[in-house]
């Protein structure tokens, strides 16, 4: 009979792009935060090869090693983030804001303690963490000079990743991709680019931390103009109906 036949119904095509807009102003920032990374990358090197003209093969190298590092130690702050996400957009959902706020200072205090520990470990040993990729006393030497200035104030860079995390986990895409791009974009890009006009070769690396520093001006004020911590912070971010509402 006609009942025992399977049917399938097409929808209207333009279901297919309802909330795009919305998606995409959340996945954006994340996006471009990942060119940033290569902008960055690339702004160095060239800026190594206008001011380390004589010695760019072995700064190159060093920024490699460095640059790997780095990578390293981002991965678990990268699985930090996600399961933030997970956790934060859950409570969100729920209208939990107890748990939302305290899912953030965990991850707060765990990022905080773990970069401190690589912080601490990337300017003690330098000089052993380069040998274990290379064996050229040039190379190792030129890590020692660089690692330190680039790691100085690397116990920020992790809790300043995750106030973007959590406010894309939370769909404000404004504050996510104001505190997520501005670092790169308005911060971090131009002082590699301008900072060694003013105190030569050395504001290529001393960029690093000073970023740190503008960035974390930036969220605090963010933080301050949200009122993220205060007791009436859910009124401000949880924008769904009322129980008992529609």
């Amino acid at each position: 009979s006609n009942s025992d036949v399977l049917k399938f119904k097409l929808r209207k095509l333009s279901g297919l792009f309802s909330h795009w807009r919305e998606y995409l102003a959340l996945g954006t920032p994340s996006s471009l935060s990942y060119v940033g990374v290569s902008a960055i990358s690339g702004c160095i090197v060239y800026q190594l090869q206008v001011w380390n003209a004589g010695t760019y093969e072995t700064s190159v190298a060093s920024y490699g090693i460095v640059n790997r590092l780095f990578t390293f130690g981002y991965m678990p702050l990268l699985g930090l983030t996600l399961a933030q996400q997970a956790i934060v957009g859950n409570n969100f959902g729920a209208r939990n804001w107890e748990r939302v706020v305290g899912s953030l200072k965990i991850t707060l205090g765990i990022s905080f303690i773990y970069c401190l520990i690589l912080q601490v470990i990337f300017i003690l040993y330098a000089g052993p963490l380069s040998s274990i990729f290379v064996e050229n006393d040039a190379i190792v030497a030129e890590t020692i000079r660089i690692l330190p200035p680039l790691a100085a104030l690397y116990m920020v860079f992790g809790p300043l990743l995750m106030f973007p995390s959590f406010f894309q986990s939370i769909g404000d895409a404004k504050r996510a991709g104001l505190l997520g791009l501005s670092k790169i974009y308005v911060f971090s890009v131009p002082l590699i680019l301008f900072l060694p006009l003013a105190i030569g070769e050395i504001g290529i690396w001393y960029a690093s931390p000073l970023t740190e520093v503008l960035g974390l001006m930036m969220t605090g004020y963010v933080i301050w103009r949200s009122r993220l911590f205060s007791k009436k912070a859910g009124e401000n971010f949880l924008p769904l109906p009322a129980e008992g509402k529609s």
